[in-house]
């Protein structure tokens, strides 16, 4: 991972200096393959990225596996570091990213605690184009269901994304609020069980679906402590405390995760998300995805 993080360096100080030094912009940029007989060119941030996947693909299993050994000190430089690479990706981060606050919605223990979709509202002091992470917690869970429980299970910070994170075998809401008309897109981060492919999301007035993950990037399964409310939680979800999560997320690979893009809200100043993932049969502990984050890639309605 040393390596890793010395290139990301240096493709940072290559993207921002290649015209000093004279570096054909073919190299920067790419070439895209546009007919048949064309030569494709990865630019050196696509490289970069590639090579930053499958570090992470090759070191997650291990990762993992010291945290079932209970040998969380060989993983103090993952744990120092993964985020950094992450979030410096400039395949990933071509523009500044930009880190909402954590603002976790109060549970509804009962039907008298029932809370409304919270709103973020995103600061546009700073120039556009940007792009604004949320963190998957900011979202609130589906309240009748929530009070009928009483609890919420939320997951452990992880080292690659910094975030807790929602559970999505319920819907999740917020609104979003912007102080003046912009495109946006959204993406999401998130971590998925080998049951579940994908996502459910009202666009339009309409409910669409979209598959959980169209560009894998690598990460932890979620991790689940117990506290003094677990004794609430239904016989599925005690079923993820612990360390009994990892059968259900862990693949060949580590967990199934990675980001998905939706199609752009274009001309908007104000967005009401929702979102659920697509599962079949019975309610299970092996049906649990979880949304580390969602991203919003602002640009001005002129872009």
């Amino acid at each position: 991972m040393q390596t890793i993080l010395l290139q990301c360096v240096s493709t940072i100080q290559l993207c921002s200096f290649w015209y000093q030094i004279d570096l054909d912009k073919y190299y920067i940029l790419g070439v895209k393959k546009e007919k048949e007989g064309d030569v494709e060119v990865k630019s050196i941030k696509q490289e970069y990225h590639d090579l930053l996947v499958e570090c992470l693909k090759n070191i997650t299993p291990a990762v993992h596996k010291n945290l079932v050994d209970e040998k969380p000190e060989l993983n103090k430089y993952y744990n120092n570091n993964a985020s950094k690479m992450f979030n410096t990706n400039p395949w990933i981060y071509p523009i500044p990213l930009v880190i909402a606050p954590l603002n976790v919605p109060r549970v509804a223990t009962d039907f008298h605690l029932v809370s409304s979709t919270p709103t973020i509202n995103i600061p546009l002091e700073r120039k556009t184009p940007f792009i604004y992470r949320i963190d998957g917690a900011n979202m609130l869970p589906e309240q009748r269901i929530e009070a009928t429980s009483g609890y919420r299970l939320i997951p452990e910070i992880d080292p690659l994304t910094k975030c807790k994170g929602t559970l999505i075998h319920h819907y999740n809401s917020i609104n979003i609020s912007l102080p003046e008309r912009n495109n946006v897109t959204i993406r999401i981060f998130g971590i998925y069980p080998k049951s579940i492919s994908k996502l459910s999301f009202v666009k339009d007035k309409t409910l669409q679906e979209q598959e959980c993950v169209e560009e894998s990037m690598f990460c932890l399964p979620p991790s689940f402590k117990s506290n003094s409310k677990s004794f609430k939680a239904c016989k599925f979800d005690k079923m993820l405390i612990g360390r009994f999560a990892e059968e259900f997320y862990l693949g060949p690979n580590g967990a199934i995760s990675g980001f998905t893009y939706l199609k752009p809200y274009m001309n908007v100043n104000t967005i009401s998300f929702n979102v659920c993932q697509v599962s079949k049969g019975p309610d299970h502990a092996s049906k649990r995805g979880c949304i580390k984050f969602i991203e919003l890639i602002i640009s001005d309605v002129s872009a």
